[in-house]
């Protein structure tokens, strides 16, 4: 499933986790994600890729080819909560971001599939 989520997340002098995507354990083993993150503040940039898998418990994260304008924006993270994975980011202090993330969660229900039909065209 492939989903775009966009966040606001104020100013703080003490900013805190907020979630920025999520897909459902049940559903989904892992997912991967492009994250692009502007400080509205300072006019800088942040973009990253990131995947992330879990055990039906514990989720687990790697965040690979980072691109700054400047020095980073935040921290990214995960957690779990209600039977989902949160794809969480925590910007450094006194800044405006507006996080934009794509997700593509990969589930099960692929898993024995040796062709997907796309009507006009076919992938085997």
């Amino acid at each position: 499933q492939i989903k775009s989520f966009n966040t606001g997340i104020s100013s703080s002098a003490s900013p805190v986790e907020t979630t920025i995507a999520s897909f459902n354990m049940d559903t989904y083993q892992g997912a991967y994600y492009m994250v692009n993150v502007i400080d509205t503040t300072n006019n800088q940039t942040e973009f990253f890729e990131c995947i992330s898998v879990h055990d039906k418990t514990d989720p687990y994260i790697t965040k690979y080819g980072v691109i700054l304008t400047n020095n980073t924006l935040g921290y990214v993270g995960i957690a779990t909560t209600n039977n989902k994975v949160n794809l969480t980011y925590t910007p450094i202090p006194n800044i405006n971001v507006d996080v934009k993330v794509l997700q593509h969660s990969i589930g099960e229900d692929l898993l024995g599939i040796n062709a997907i039909d796309f009507d006009s065209s076919l992938i085997d």
